[in-house]
């Protein structure tokens, strides 16, 4: 228990100074129009991408956001390289064909996006956020939405990867992979010659797979392999986690399986009292405690705590029994009406691990 206290506290009480954005640049029309906005770009603009298709070869490797408009489709992809740590690059809306990460020690959020491939290699902190295949087709490796992460730290929250034919949903070696929620589906050898492949593939990884930011479960679709195969590594899963694979088994390979729940919150408040009633899911015997405050990135990582610029406040410390949950009742500190607060579980098991759950909005109203 001192141990986890002394981590919040230590976790609450670092403060950094926010990003200002220097400008905002309005992106209009198509063509190469994206491209040559962001190579003007300085640290903290904000790119506003109005409806068209874009084309050209975008780069970017500094701490900018880039949201787009419904109907904004970026024909190629976006090169995001040698980020510095301290700096955030995000990527909001629209639909991108491709979309390459490379040695970033700072960090990466592309939230409900429409993505035809990532690669994630030697980065930090990679985030995807209700992401979703693409409208159009033909794009990336697979023609589906599908990640691979080499060397990194990748989380993937209520998303949709799909692999195609030969193609795995998600491939990831010597990472930190964390799957929160929605789904992945393997390639089921459409061509004669083309043998079913796994929705998940791991080398000397460790894969956490967990609820996702509202509870749901993590659904990983196989056509007859195994919904998980790892080679070395741990594969940590949530018992709660639907792994379809017919006859095979549900996780194959080498790597140590452990059924392990990770922490999540069920939550409802109300605003006009602030108060606040959740259910945390976590090991059964494990000690919780709940962070609250406004959000600092619109996803959240295994690999660090997301309050990195508010200071966090401790609302909640309680020991799990037998059901593998419990319920709670606290006041929501300093909430105010429309105000945007996020609440994350973290618990320390029998073993003393600490265990970083999903960032969770929570509804007040």
């Amino acid at each position: 228990m001192q141990r986890l206290c002394l981590r919040l506290l230590t976790a609450a009480l670092a403060v950094s100074m926010p990003v200002v954005a220097q400008r905002t640049v309005t992106v209009a029309g198509s063509g190469a129009a994206l491209e040559q906005a962001l190579a003007n770009a300085s640290v903290g603009d904000v790119f506003l991408v109005r409806p068209g298709v874009y084309t050209g070869q975008l780069r970017a490797d500094r701490g900018i956001a880039i949201v787009c408009d419904p109907g904004a489709l970026v024909t190629v992809g976006l090169d995001v390289h040698d980020l510095p740590a301290g700096e955030t690059l995000r990527w909001l809306g629209g639909e991108v064909s491709w979309l390459n990460i490379r040695d970033c020690r700072g960090s990466v959020f592309v939230e409900r996006a429409g993505l035809g491939a990532a690669t994630v290699l030697n980065s930090a902190h990679v985030g995807f956020n209700a992401c979703s295949p693409p409208t159009f087709w033909g794009v990336g490796a697979s023609g589906l939405m599908r990640l691979t992460c080499r060397d990194s730290a990748v989380a993937s929250v209520d998303c949709v990867w799909a692999g195609f034919d030969f193609a795995t949903g998600v491939d990831a070696t010597s990472s930190r992979l964390t799957v929160r929620g929605g789904s992945i589906m393997g390639g089921c050898g459409s061509l004669p010659l083309l043998a079913s492949v796994p929705p998940i593939r791991t080398t000397d990884t460790t894969l956490v797979v967990g609820r996702g930011s509202t509870g749901a479960e993590a659904v990983i679709i196989g056509c007859g392999t195994s919904a998980i195969l790892a080679s070395g590594g741990v594969v940590r899963l949530d018992p709660t986690a639907r792994l379809m694979s017919g006859s095979a088994p549900g996780v194959g390979g080498t790597a140590a399986v452990e059924l392990r729940p990770v922490p999540s919150i069920v939550s409802q408040g109300v605003a006009a009292t602030r108060t606040w009633d959740a259910t945390i899911h976590a090991e059964i015997g494990s000690t919780t405690a709940t962070l609250m405050g406004p959000p600092a990135a619109p996803t959240g990582l295994t690999e660090g705590l997301w309050l990195d610029r508010f200071r966090a406040v401790v609302v909640d410390l309680g020991i799990v029994g037998p059901s593998g949950q419990r319920s709670i009742a606290a006041r929501a500190p300093r909430v105010v009406v429309g105000m945007a607060i996020v609440a994350q579980p973290v618990s320390l098991s029998a073993s003393g691990a600490v265990h970083l759950g999903v960032p969770t909005p929570l509804v007040f109203g």
